[in-house]
């Protein structure tokens, strides 16, 4: 019972994270090269922001697949197959997002400083987050 509990809450989380994906996939999808600047001092290059799209769609496609994975461990509580399942589509789609999010922040495929140092601790506390969810997907 109790790992059905923490398996729901997985499934919960992973649903969550999904949608969080695909928002940032739409916002990376649609942000318009000049407005690019908001995220720092420098503007891609026409390469650039056809790199960030093309990986934008990829992040789209796998956090549908992950919503739709963690809808469906979800629904099927007593299945520990479906949370796992889930939890390894989010491993697909937490690489699509870091990704994106190094597009975002870098400035010619370089990042520098503070934000390099906040970058790798998120991409830390990411891979963090996956192993301890893989030991909640496996009870």
């Amino acid at each position: 019972m109790r790992s059905r509990c923490a398996r729901a809450a997985l499934a919960a989380a992973l649903l969550v994270l999904g949608c969080t994906a695909a928002a940032l996939a739409l916002f990376a999808m649609t942000l318009h090269p000049a407005d690019a600047r908001i995220l720092g001092r420098c503007a891609p290059t026409d390469a650039e922001a056809a790199g960030l799209r093309a990986a934008s769609e990829l992040l789209l496609l796998a956090a549908l697949a992950q919503v739709l994975a963690a809808a469906a461990a979800l629904l099927l509580p007593s299945a520990p197959a479906a949370a796992f399942f889930a939890y390894a589509v989010g491993w697909l789609t937490a690489y699509r997002a870091m990704d994106v999010v190094w597009m975002l922040v870098a400035c010619h495929g370089r990042v520098h400083g503070a934000l390099a140092f906040h970058f790798w601790f998120l991409y830390a506390v990411l891979l963090a987050a996956l192993l301890a969810g893989c030991f909640v997907a496996t009870r």
